[in-house]
């Protein structure tokens, strides 16, 4: 019924159209419902709402689910860092029963989002929900989430929240194999700094996207040098050898060790 109603709102005027405008405030903090793989995500109905307009999120960055997915089988745990709604730690969870998710977000509305479709798929009980930044020592800092929760980045401006530390995290978890995702604006820069600090780093895979040069302060060639320094082994979605970023482009890496 809600996805009825949006569409007949939304989707058939113009961005600058008044009914839009009208039809986005009547519907303001609205969660939109959509079939996701064996089970359903919620997404915010309308800073996501591209996603009933023709492009599902089954069908969004498929390439990378799928490696992930594979990536997955025989980690315990699944560390999403920068989660947002949750449409990878969901298409991970609901293919691979085995995984446990700890998925981490400043934004309280995606994590609201999140929660909904965990309890939705019955999935509360493999999952920790963390509110927090992560970054390379405890502490807090300023957060902007934008006008869409995709956006979202750390800035000197915005709402103070925790800062987890990468380390800490990766330390707790890295006993046992385990998978770990980093999607933060450009802040993965200031997170790769204290590499030193990980343990067990040969039971940890890194997959990162590096956002362009400047973008919040990002430097993908600095993150490239950081994580060889560490003794990484890189390589890029589609299975190449990382040997040059291009800085101006997004670019999905893993980084594995030991291997």
């Amino acid at each position: 019924m809600k996805e009825q109603l949006l569409r007949k709102l939304i989707s058939p005027f113009p961005p600058d159209s008044v009914f839009r405008k009208i039809g986005k405030r009547l519907c303001r903090g609205l969660a939109a419902k959509q079939k996701f793989y064996d089970g359903v995500i919620y997404f915010d109905a309308i800073g996501q709402s591209w996603a009933f307009k023709g492009t599902p999120y089954e069908t969004v960055d498929t390439q990378l689910k799928d490696e992930l997915l594979t990536l997955s089988k025989g980690c315990r745990h699944y560390l999403d860092i920068g989660c947002n709604i949750g449409q990878i730690t969901l298409s991970l969870m609901l293919r691979n029963p085995e995984i446990q998710a700890v998925c981490i977000d400043p934004n309280a509305r995606v994590l609201r989002l999140l929660k909904k479709s965990l309890r939705a798929n019955r999935l509360e009980h493999r999952a920790t929900i963390k509110q927090a930044v992560v970054g390379n020592e405890k502490g807090y800092v300023c957060f902007d989430s934008g006008e869409f929760s995709e956006m979202g980045h750390v800035s000197q401006n915005g709402t103070r929240v925790e800062c987890l530390c990468l380390a800490d995290l990766i330390n707790e978890y890295s006993s046992q194999k385990c998978l770990v995702k980093i999607d933060v604006e450009g802040f993965e820069t200031i997170l790769l700094q204290n590499l030193d600090q990980f343990r067990n780093l040969k039971n940890v895979c890194l997959a990162i996207e590096l956002h362009a040069l400047g973008y919040n302060q990002g430097d993908p060639a600095e993150c490239v040098k950081l994580l060889l320094q560490s003794g990484a082994t890189l390589r890029h979605l589609n299975g190449s050898p990382i040997s040059g970023i291009d800085p101006t482009q997004i670019t999905q890496i893993f980084a594995s060790w030991g291997v």
